[in-house]
């Protein structure tokens, strides 16, 4: 499977959730404040078992406000996490290729156990 830039990725999370449009046009406004505070109630997982994938999604999702973000380094990690979460994740970004249980086998589990 290919990577997903971050182009893509801004552009899937914004088809999914055009509130969170932090453009820049709106720097300092009451739209933006009121946007940096929606997105920091967002709860987010990313799921990657490369260090440095973790780290340029990490940027690019506090890019966009989104700072309430766990991270996990496979697949039986963050199934722990979400077990464990005393609230669900809100959206849960996952590489597909992990030793032990891969993002696909995770993606059955959770929706089997939601």
């Amino acid at each position: 499977a290919k990577p997903v830039t971050l182009r893509k990725l801004s552009k899937a999370l914004l088809e999914l959730h055009p509130e969170w449009c932090l453009d820049e046009a709106v720097a300092d406004t009451p739209r933006r404040r009121q946007l940096g505070a929606i997105a920091e109630g967002v709860r987010v997982l990313v799921v990657d078992d490369i260090e440095l994938n973790r780290r340029v999604i990490l940027l690019k999702l506090d890019q966009m406000g989104l700072t309430n973000i766990r991270c996990a380094s496979d697949g039986a990690e963050a199934l722990r996490l979400c077990n464990s979460a005393a609230l669900p994740f809100d959206l849960i970004l996952t590489d597909v290729m992990m030793p032990e249980v891969d993002g696909c086998e995770l993606a059955r589990r959770l929706r089997a156990d939601p």
